[in-house]
């Protein structure tokens, strides 16, 4: 009841920010920073910012709108269960190369699961699924890796790399022509 009680308040208030605007419904501020201002402070960690180039209308011709979520998310955790599920069973192991896409969000989760239900989080005495991608991992990649599962990375990830890893193996490398030091950089 807390919970309802605050997002009707949320939605109350909402509603009443975008009729002082002039607007009907959320979807008429996406996009809309004439809208926007930035207000005057003389706190001393904000008096260097210079928010004119955020605030810049955006040279779009027409309404701008939130993408909804990619059809294809998912699609190579999905794939590379399919592939690997009977080398887990048979203990067989397993190398393979990937294109990934940020699109790709949690790949290793479910192979870690079998992996986990059939040897344990550690994976004892599996054979390793060896598993190299190339391009920009989505979020979670590795997540819950389980023991046995070995995922390398060439190029960068998002957020939650390797969370609640239980024993398996992960290596991200920035990609050969990465103008930058990988030491220097926490993507």
């Amino acid at each position: 009841e807390l919970v309802e009680r605050f997002f009707r308040h949320l939605a109350e208030e909402l509603r009443g920010w975008l009729a002082s605007l002039g607007l009907r419904r959320l979807a008429e501020a996406i996009g809309r920073a004439d809208l926007l201002e930035p207000l005057a402070t003389e706190s001393p960690r904000t008096r260097g910012l210079r928010l004119e180039r955020l605030l810049a209308p955006l040279p779009v011709a027409g309404p701008i709108h939130a993408s909804p979520r990619p059809a294809a998310s998912g699609a190579l955790e999905r794939r590379l269960t399919e592939e690997l599920l009977p080398a887990i069973a048979a203990n067989r192991g397993f190398r393979g190369r990937y294109p990934i896409a940020n699109t790709d969000r949690a790949v290793g989760a479910r192979l870690s699961g079998a992996i986990a239900r059939r040897y344990g989080d550690q994976g004892e005495g599996m054979r390793p699924i060896e598993l190299e991608f190339e391009g920009s991992a989505g979020q979670s990649f590795g997540a819950f890796n389980a023991g046995g599962l070995h995922l390398a990375l060439v190029g960068e990830a998002n957020d939650y790399v390797g969370k609640g890893m239980a024993g398996g193996r992960i290596v991200v490398r920035p990609p050969p022509a990465a103008g930058w030091l990988a030491r220097e950089a926490p993507i």
